[in-house]
């Protein structure tokens, strides 16, 4: 219990990240669909807000309604899906291929640094175990 919000904050961002990077291949793949609006994965502001006023601390999970406090926890966030309507080609289409593209190797590097974060805590935390055996 003592590191699982800490889990549970990497394993929503890891899930939150995936699904960016799923938006993003959707409107790589609609590139030439004319009328397609690209569309935006949003999360980080949610995220933000489900810590305790940016401090890093979680909010604590309420179970109960006579529980105080509680609120936005990490499991609650979910993402906002925005359609780009402007700067579209004459067919309609909102999709610029490099933006995506970026948007893509940005969001990959994202994953994999959030990934490597939980592999240290998970390495930490099993030196420490693993030595408290001893």
């Amino acid at each position: 219990m003592l590191f699982s919000d800490k889990f549970t904050v990497y394993q929503k961002s890891l899930d939150l990240h995936q699904q960016r990077m799923g938006t993003i291949a959707n409107n790589i793949a609609n590139a030439d669909t004319p009328g397609y609006k690209a569309k935006r994965l949003e999360f980080e502001e949610q995220m933000r807000q489900a810590f305790d006023g940016g401090g890093g601390k979680l909010t604590p999970t309420t179970t109960d309604p006579n529980h105080m406090g509680g609120g936005g926890n990490v499991e609650n966030v979910q993402p906002t899906v925005r359609e780009l309507v402007q700067g579209g080609r004459v067919d309609g289409n909102t999709v610029n291929t490099q933006q995506e593209l970026e948007r893509m190797g940005e969001t990959r590097l994202q994953y994999q640094m959030v990934s490597q974060f939980a592999g240290s805590r998970a390495q930490g935390l099993k030196y420490a175990i693993d030595q408290g055996g001893k």
